[in-house]
């Protein structure tokens, strides 16, 4: 029986130490990962035959590549992909529409990226609603992977703790991408953090070395270099709000790149970040929105990837399992909390409480984390309350606070916070969305600091 010779070029090297360890990649009558026992360049013509590089001499021009993958992007059906997303009963269903053209254009840059071996970094957000996203995007790129690839694709997954995209975050994905050479730049995928002044610095570094696709609910505060990124998707600046989470956006855009299931982890988004679109009758998106906190808030390795954490959803057994046990951790710190809080009214009437997470901390829990913890004790004392609520807790150098959808505009959370700034000459720092935030003082005047902040909501207190 005849054997079957494919052709293609190089549209990628993972460089190695041994050059007969460097792993190409090659595009063309079919898609292959190989080693070879001969080193090849970019863009040379190849054959394959039994999974083993046949070299050609010839160098092939830019413009062949381009055409392979042009016609590689043709056959995925992304409009297709489009149509078939349901936002016909949903009150977001304008806004997405608006934003589809420029996550359908990051989409092709994506897909092109996955398919020529270009190195890719993927980075969510710590939290339900970032690794919501995550997830989203691992699903997608595995039915790619199984649909267009006759091999599995390396992807770097990392979850983000800081909320920025910072130098030394740079530094790391740099080695990544140097250890490439490839037709494609490298890609960067950010979802649902960085937009803060800590990462103007990375920016201006990655400025037109490597593409980037970044994802993102937070309010840009004036000055943001957003357009010194190549692919920046923000939902408030197509008139939207933090209500349209970075998960929800990212699913969305994992479900343009392929035809996945995602409606679970869009409902857990939504739930998780405390927005006006989620449903909050829908017991399983409440589950697994804890499931998500949880797991992104413990130490433990085998959580930080989106396989292992959508493998831990997904499994009845597993996940009733861990929701058991994050579940009792959560209603017992609620306990806790709320037999030490300090109550307050400000002069307005507004219902405020006070918590220092230290009686939290020394129970050694491994949930919730101080800003979780502060939304979830929130959400307890604002049902309490029918609203009008500002819940505080601080630790550390760190001050989380909330603030009851219904007074939240009159409140000016982020307004008050750079007074704050201002009045502490840079003492204190801070940012969040309008109901949610963080405030970083020195942890030697934490308690000072909560002080202030107290008085700026209205509170009265005697020395």
């Amino acid at each position: 029986m005849e054997k079957t010779r494919y052709k293609g070029i190089v549209s990628s090297i993972k460089i190695s130490h041994n050059p007969l360890e460097n792993l190409y990649t090659i595009v063309g009558d079919m898609n292959f990962q190989l080693k070879s026992d001969m080193q090849l360049e970019l863009y040379q013509e190849v054959e394959v035959e039994d999974n083993i590089i046949i070299p050609q001499a010839k160098i092939m021009e830019s413009e062949t590549y381009k055409s392979i993958m042009s016609r590689q992007l043709a056959r995925i059906d992304l409009e297709g992909n489009i149509k078939k997303i349901n936002l016909s009963d949903k009150v977001y269903q304008n806004l997405a529409h608006r934003l589809m053209p420029h996550l359908k254009s990051a989409a092709e840059l994506l897909i092109t990226a996955f398919i020529s071996g270009s190195p890719m970094v993927v980075r969510f957000h710590n939290d339900g609603d970032g690794s919501s996203g995550g997830i989203a995007l691992y699903r997608a790129l595995l039915d790619l992977q199984k649909k267009e690839l006759g091999f599995e694709r390396s992807v770097s997954w990392n979850m983000n703790k800081s909320i920025a995209y910072t130098r030394d975050s740079l530094y790391i994905d740099s080695m990544l991408f140097d250890s490439y050479r490839s037709a494609e730049k490298p890609l960067l995928i950010i979802t649902d953090f960085g937009t803060s002044p800590e990462s103007v610095e990375a920016i201006n570094l990655l400025y037109n070395k490597f593409n980037v696709i970044w994802l993102d609910h937070h309010v840009k505060y004036d000055g943001f270099p957003s357009d010194k990124i190549s692919n920046y998707i923000n939902v408030c600046d197509f008139g939207g709000d933090s209500n349209f989470t970075a998960g929800l956006l990212t699913c969305i855009f994992a479900q343009i790149i392929a035809d996945v299931y995602v409606e679970d982890i869009k409902e857990a988004a939504l739930v998780s970040d405390y927005s006006t679109y989620a449903d909050y009758s829908d017991e399983n998106a409440k589950k697994n929105s804890i499931l998500l906190d949880y797991l992104t808030s413990t130490e433990k390795e085998s959580h930080g990837k989106p396989k292992q954490m959508d493998f831990i959803i997904t499994d009845r057994e597993k996940s009733d399992e861990v929701f058991s046990h994050a579940k009792e951790m959560l209603d017992e710190s609620i306990d806790i909390g709320i037999k030490n809080v300090k109550s307050f009214r400000s002069e307005k009437g507004t219902n405020i409480f006070v918590l220092d997470f230290e009686h939290i901390a020394k129970m050694q829990f491994d949930y919730p984390l101080p800003g979780r913890y502060s939304s979830k004790l929130q959400d307890h004392m604002e049902s309490m309350n029918n609203g009008n609520t500002i819940t505080i807790v601080h630790y550390g150098n760190y001050i989380s606070v909330r603030v009851s959808r219904d007074i939240s505009d009159s409140v000016k959370l982020l307004d008050l916070i750079e007074k704050m700034k201002i009045d502490t000459k840079g003492a204190v720092s801070g940012g969040g969305h309008k109901q949610a935030a963080s405030i970083k003082a020195n942890k030697d005047n934490i308690k000072e600091v909560t002080k202030l902040l107290l008085a700026e909501l209205g509170v009265r207190q005697d020395n």
